[in-house]
């Protein structure tokens, strides 16, 4: 029964505002809470109130990146599981500079079949906080640079 358990808050953010929407709406038909916001500006701002158990951020945006507010959140919302959600090639260096911060988060590469991420993150409202940097790894899932071209039927499947 849903109402006997707690229900996993998860912020996604992406300047797509098409991917954070049907995200968001797939997550909440698969019993998350989720809330979708389009920039990591935004995503902070968020954060403070709503306290996420999960962070889904796409990595380039304008303004601040997804890292920059990944790590702004995970001061503020230190439980907070932090996803990294992207399908540019540009990711890895943005990453590579945080690790040598010394944080760490976990990827995924866009786009993402919807079942695949429910499980993921099912599993990680099951495992709790944050990911230790020995526990980080990037989670390989299939790639595709576009969604404009595939009908909004498909894309909820592939997202």
């Amino acid at each position: 029964m849903l109402n006997d358990r707690v229900i996993p808050r998860v912020l996604i953010v992406d300047d797509e505002r098409l991917i954070a929407d049907t995200l968001a709406l797939i997550l909440s038909q698969r019993g998350f809470a989720a809330t979708a916001v389009y920039s990591g500006e935004k995503a902070v701002e968020t954060a403070s109130v709503l306290r996420p158990d999960i962070l889904i951020t796409d990595v380039v945006m304008e303004g601040m990146t997804g890292i920059e507010a990944a790590i702004r959140i995970s001061e503020t919302v230190p439980s907070c599981r932090v996803l990294l959600f992207s399908g540019n090639a540009a990711t890895e260096d943005l990453v590579y500079d945080a690790e040598a911060e010394g944080h760490s988060f976990e990827r995924l590469a866009k786009p993402i079949p919807p079942q695949v991420l429910i499980d993921h993150l099912r599993a990680c409202a099951g495992r709790g906080s944050k990911l230790n940097k020995a526990d980080s790894h990037t989670v390989q899932l299939s790639m595709m640079a576009d969604l404009s071209g595939i009908s909004p039927h498909r894309r909820c499947n592939l997202l």
